[in-house]
Formats: C-alpha cells, sequence, structure tokens
C-alpha cells in the first residue's frame, strides 16, 4: 500500500485458511466514520512497515456501521484475525474513537517504530497482546497495552520480551487478565491506574522497568514474582502488590505514598491494620530486642512475602513492607525508610517474620515498629528517645570500627532495624548518628 487515501477505507476479506501480508510503503489512510484498515476475514495478518518509510492511519468519530447493532471494527488498524506487526518503518495510528490498534485473536508487535494514540486503548490483543521488539509510543485514555480474553483458559496474557515501550495511559499501562510478563527490553509508564497489572500472575524476570502510577505500581491479583530486571518505580500509592510476592533476583527501587511492598488479598485492594509493636525504649541510646505479636490486621497464611534475593530498596508513606500474613527472608539486601506516621511502620507483619539469610536495614516511625522474629540471624533494633532528622547519616558498627550498614535519612525517624550475616550473637554493635555514638546494643 502506497499513496495517499483522504477518506476511505481498506478491508481485507479472504479465505479463512488464508495468510495475508500487507506492506505499508509510505501510505497514508484517514477514514472520518470508521476503521483505517480492517482485516474482516483471514487466517492470519502480517503488517510489514517497510524500511525508511512513514506510514499514517487516523479514524473519526463516531463510527458509522452497515449494521446498526455492530460494534465492529473498533479500531483504526483492526482485525479479526491474528495479527502481526513487523518491518523498520515508523507507523503513527491515531484512534480518535475507541482503539488505535486491535485484534480480536492475537496481536504480536515483532518490530518497527509505532506511535499509537487513543480515546480508549492504544493496542490490544484480546486472546494475546506479545512485544519481541520494536519501539512503541501510546497515549491511552485508558490501557495502555491490554489482553482481555476471560473465557479461553491460557489467553488474555501480556508479554513484554523486548523493545522500547513508552507508555502514558489515562487507565492501567499494561492490563492483562490473565498472566502479564517482562522478560526484556525497556518499559517506561505513567498511568493513572496500576502501571503493570494481571488478574493473575505478574513475572518479571528482566529489562529495565521506570514505573509512574497514581495507584499501583505493580498489581497481580494471585502472585508477583521477581527474578531479575531494573525496576524502579518514581511515584506510585502502593509499589508491589498481591497476595503472594516472591523476590528472587533483580534491583527494585520503590517510592510510594502508602505501602511500598503490600501483601494482601482482594482486586487492588489494600489489607489488614498496623501489626505489633517494639518494645519500648528507655532514651536515645537504650536499645531493645524485638517485642510484641502479631498486630490486629486481618492476617491470613495464604498472603506471603517471600524475599531470596535481589537488591530492593524502598521509601514509603506508609508502612515499608506489609504483609497481611507471613514475611521470609533467605537472602537478597533490603533497605526500607518507612514512615514518620505512628500508625504505620517500615515493617509490619501479621503472622510473623522469620529472617534466616541477608541484609535487612529499616529505619521508620516508632508507634507501630517491628522487627523479625528470633531466628538463626542476628538482629539489633532500637527505638530512639524522640525524632532524628531526615539528612542524617545512620550507621551500624561493629566491635572492630567497620561500618556494617549506612544511610542517609530522606525523613525524620524514631526507630531501627539492622539484620545481616555478619552479625555475630552476644556481640556489641555501635548506633552512630552524623559520626557521633549513640549507644550500643547486643546481638
Amino acid at each position: 500500500l502506497h499513496g495517499t487515501l483522504t477518506d476511505g477505507q481498506v478491508v481485507v476479506d479472504a479465505g479463512d485458511d488464508d495468510l495475508v501480508r500487507l506492506v505499508l510503503d509510505d501510505v497514508d489512510i484517514t477514514n472520518s466514520t470508521g476503521a483505517a484498515l480492517a482485516v474482516a476475514n483471514a487466517s492470519k495478518a502480517i503488517v510489514v512497515v517497510a524500511d525508511g518509510t512513514a506510514n499514517a492511519l487516523a479514524d473519526g468519530s463516531p463510527y458509522v456501521f452497515d449494521d446498526p447493532d455492530s460494534d465492529e471494527p473498533n479500531a483504526t488498524l483492526f482485525s479479526t484475525a491474528d495479527l502481526t506487526i513487523t518491518g523498520e518503518g515508523k507507523l503513527t495510528v491515531d484512534g480518535a474513537d475507541n482503539d488505535a490498534i486491535a485484534s480480536k485473536d492475537g496481536l504480536v508487535i515483532d518490530s518497527a517504530t509505532i506511535v499509537a494514540t487513543a480515546a480508549d486503548d492504544a493496542i490490544r490483543g484480546k486472546d494475546y497482546l506479545v512485544v519481541n521488539s520494536g519501539t512503541i509510543t501510546a497515549t491511552s485514555g485508558d490501557e495502555g497495552l491490554k489482553s482481555d480474553n476471560d473465557e479461553d483458559e491460557g489467553m488474555g496474557y501480556v508479554a513484554v520480551n523486548g523493545g522500547e515501550v513508552h507508555l502514558d495511559a489515562g487507565g492501567k499501562g499494561i492490563s492483562a487478565t490473565a498472566n502479564a510478563v517482562v522478560a526484556g527490553g525497556e518499559l517506561a509508564v505513567e498511568a493513572t491506574d496500576d502501571a503493570v497489572h494481571s488478574n493473575a500472575n505478574v513475572t518479571i524476570s528482566g529489562g529495565t522497568l521506570e514505573l509512574a502510577s497514581a495507584d499501583d505500581a505493580v498489581h497481580g491479583d494471585a502472585t508477583l514474582t521477581v527474578t531479575g530486571g531494573d525496576t524502579t518505580v518514581t511515584e506510585s500509592y502502593e509499589g508491589l502488590e498481591s497476595a503472594v510476592i516472591t523476590i528472587a533476583d533483580g534491583t527494585i527501587d520503590i517510592t510510594s505514598s502508602d505501602d511500598g511492598i503490600n501483601v494482601a488479598g482482594g482486586n487492588d485492594g489494600s489489607g489488614g491494620g498496623p501489626g505489633g509493636q517494639m518494645g519500648p525504649g528507655g532514651g536515645r541510646d537504650s536499645f531493645t530486642a524485638p517485642g510484641g505479636g502479631s498486630g490486629g490486621g486481618s492476617g491470613s497464611s495464604d498472603y506471603q512475602l517471600v524475599i531470596e534475593g535481589g537488591t530492593i530498596t524502598v521509601d514509603a508513606d506508609g508502612d515499608g513492607l506489609d504483609a497481611n500474613g507471613t514475611i521470609t527472608m533467605t537472602g537478597g539486601d533490603v533497605t526500607v525508610q518507612g514512615p514518620t506516621s505512628e500508625g504505620n511502620g517500615a515493617l509490619d507483619y501479621d503472622g510473623g517474620f522469620e529472617l534466616s539469610g541477608g541484609r535487612l536495614l529499616a529505619v521508620g516511625s516508632a508507634g507501630m515498629a517491628q522487627s523479625p522474629d528470633a531466628s538463626g540471624q542476628g538482629v539489633v533494633s532500637t527505638r530512639f528517645d524522640g525524632t532524628i532528622a531526615a539528612g542524617t547519616i545512620v550507621e551500624v558498627v561493629d566491635p572492630s570500627g567497620e561500618t556494617l550498614a549506612s544511610l542517609e535519612t530522606t525523613k525524620a525517624i524514631a526507630s531501627l532495624v539492622f539484620s545481616s550475616p555478619d552479625l555475630v550473637a552476644g556481640s556489641t554493635y555501635e548506633i552512630v548518628l552524623d559520626g557521633s555514638s549513640a549507644g550500643s546494643v547486643t546481638a
């Protein structure tokens, strides 16, 4: 296809077994009353965006259908069959009425530079949506990348395996009724709702993610598993949320206005109340062992936060790590800068916190402060008399003078918890604030 069609439509109506290839070669198609390019029937359609070309598809609003009871096609580039987009050229798609690009079956983007703008969803594959490569920039009134088949088992998933994906979404950035997977590439999302959302399971195994959300940065109704990648949450209500969260590897940096990592049930629901308090302290240089039991939240053994590895940094105005169940930590490096509010804590769990490996440094308010249960690894904790100002350098120093942990507080703190394989039971450790000793504690 080459040239300009100012107010018309290209329709593909092939046989049920036909594979159709369309090469876009500097084509510009506008349809004021419907889809610009519609695959009405085929076995599969492949759209090749020719190398070095600039192509544009645009619709108008509202659509006018021959059958008044019909609501399809409902996208500027629409297919009833499996659709693959490939090539090294550029494709700009403007969906003024509804979606920009949509397939009623599966949709695969293998390459091409795609700029999509949509009143509703930017890019939708009902059965599945897979991005393997290419550069995608999408602005949408609702979801950015979406798959919503909730009837057929195994369908309704979104996978980003590579490429560069930039989403500015009025709803969710990625929305999947089944699994959502990020395995590679670069994913940048600004979303009014969740940045990455699955009604089932989310897996992050690779890639670079930069997420900003007015709700959850990453949400999986059932599970959320991180085994790799570099995830940065620059803005969120809650950073990571799921009923079961497992972190085995990768780098995670979370900024949240409520909980940093929240283990709770339900659909996008925060659950439970604050946990038990750390034992009372007797002054700035008075250090106390973990105290208090599980708190008043609606805890459940079904809700689990499991940290096996990775590097995790949380700066939360609510709870830092919040589990309406249990926390198990066997490895990894976790730093939490928790809340100033006395109604939240850097650590908040209802069913216990078993820590047998890894490094944990958590600071925050003192009112609802908790620390890990007695375990095979040493823990030191304290509640300061008063607050320590933002910008203070806090260090944990061993008997030989070696600094085991150090951070600069981003807000006022009143409690500290530290655990590391380097802690030796029975040894005394010094807490240093801006170079001056604030007291010592025995592991």
